[in-house]
C-alpha cells in the first residue's frame, strides 16, 4: 500500500487577513518558533490578524484553524509509517472519519488491509478463506457458494473502504 515518496502531512499558508497574499508557506510539523516567526513577520507589517488562506495534506484546515494545534496533530501523524498514513488518508476521504477518529483507529489497530482486491467479491474470497467457512464442506457443495452475494452483504455492513490500487481498508 505504500508509495515510494513520503506523504506530505500538511502544508499551510499563513497570510495577513488584510493582505492574504502576504504570508508564507510552512510544512507541518515544524518548530513552533518557525510558525511564530511567520506570525510575528505578518504582525510587524501593520497586520494585526493572520489566517490560513491555503493548505495541502491530510489535516482538516480552515482559515480560523490554530497553526499551533495543527502542528501538534501533524507531529502525531509524523510518527506513523507510510502504510498507516495511507490508511488514515483513506478513512478521512472515503469513510468520512475526522482526523482524530482516523488516528485513533490506526493507533488502536482496529483495521485490516486487503491487498489485490478490486471488488467486494474479492474481499468475500479472502474472508471465506481466512475464516475457513468452507473448509469442511465438500467441493461439490462449496462450488455453489455465492461470493458475489456474500461480498454485497459485507459491503452493506459499511466497514469496507476502497483506498485505490486494489487496496481495501476494513474497520472494526
Amino acid at each position: 500500500m505504500s508509495t515510494t515518496t513520503m506523504k506530505k502531512i500538511c502544508s499551510i499558508f499563513i497570510g495577513a487577513v488584510t493582505a492574504p497574499a502576504y504570508g508564507e508557506w510552512i510544512d507541518l510539523p515544524a518548530a513552533e518558533e518557525d510558525i511564530q516567526a511567520i506570525i510575528d513577520d505578518i504582525q510587524s507589517n501593520e497586520c494585526e490578524e493572520y489566517m490560513i488562506s491555503d493548505f495541502e495534506g491530510l489535516l482538516n484546515v480552515n482559515e480560523f484553524s490554530n497553526p499551533f494545534e495543527l502542528n501538534e496533530k501533524a507531529e502525531e501523524l509524523d510518527g506513523m509509517d507510510e502504510n498507516e498514513l495511507d490508511v488514515i488518508e483513506c478513512l478521512i476521504s472515503e469513510a468520512g472519519f475526522s482526523v482524530d477518529e482516523a488516528i485513533n483507529t490506526v493507533s488502536s489497530g482496529d483495521y485490516r488491509i486487503y491487498e489485490n482486491c478490486y471488488s467486494m467479491t474479492d474481499i468475500a474470497y479472502e474472508v471465506v478463506d481466512e475464516c475457513g467457512y468452507l473448509h469442511n464442506v465438500p467441493d461439490t457443495v462449496a462450488n455453489y457458494f455465492d461470493y458475489e452475494a456474500f461480498g454485497r452483504d459485507l459491503d452493506l455492513d459499511g466497514h469496507f473502504y476502497y483506498a485505490g490500487s486494489g487496496v481495501y481498508v476494513e474497520t472494526f
